[in-house]
């Protein structure tokens, strides 16, 4: 069927420049959720459960408590794409369309949080900051707070993804250096937002 499709996936490497686009498309695509949609939480779910217990072997703190933001009744939840990565969206000349969505609802920082937070297999965690401001000023209406705990929980799971099964990043152009010193760049990046930017307390 792609082969119908007019365009081709997004590279890897062109990731990152196109994160200003891409949260903006992100914006467009956030509809109201259908009655039975799964619920993000519940999607992550199992992602975390195998995320938490390398976090824990490496006593790195724990990011339970952010869940219960993601389950904030004072958030309105949206249709979201849930799978956010370059191969996920054809670009054809100057346009992009996202493809393959994973069909859940949550809330709206969550989708460029993603974003933002795989960027970083390329661009190294230095960029973390950088991406951050291009995405929330690509999109006005998303929650500083909100998007650091989205970051925060994406990268937990990209740690563990690093860190037994660095082949899953290999294989869609990350440089292999982003596997060492960079990993533990990585998870201080995530303990920084879980505790010392006072998302969750401090954990026992």
């Amino acid at each position: 069927m792609l082969g119908k499709v007019s365009g081709g996936g997004l590279l890897h490497t062109e990731m990152a420049a196109a994160t200003e686009q891409v949260v903006r498309l992100f914006h467009q695509a956030h509809l109201t959720p259908p009655a039975g949609v799964a619920r993000l939480q519940d999607f992550l779910g199992p992602k975390l459960h195998n995320a938490l217990r390398v976090w824990h072997e490496a006593g790195l703190p724990s990011p339970d408590g952010v869940l219960h933001v993601l389950e904030d009744p004072a958030t309105e939840p949206v249709l979201l794409h849930g799978d956010a990565v370059g191969f996920n969206l054809l670009r054809s000349g100057d346009e992009l369309a996202l493809i393959d969505p994973a069909g859940v609802c949550g809330p709206a920082e969550f989708d460029a949080a993603r974003w933002v937070a795989r960027c970083l297999a390329v661009t190294g965690p230095s960029a973390l900051s950088g991406l951050t401001e291009t995405a929330l000023s690509a999109d006005p209406s998303l929650s500083r707070r909100l998007f650091d705990v989205c970051v925060a929980v994406e990268l937990v799971i990209e740690v563990r993804h690093r860190t037994t099964s660095p082949g899953v990043f290999l294989s869609i152009g990350a440089p292999a250096q982003t596997f060492t010193a960079d990993t533990r760049r990585l998870t201080e990046a995530v303990a920084h937002r879980l505790t010392g930017g006072r998302l969750i307390g401090r954990t026992p």
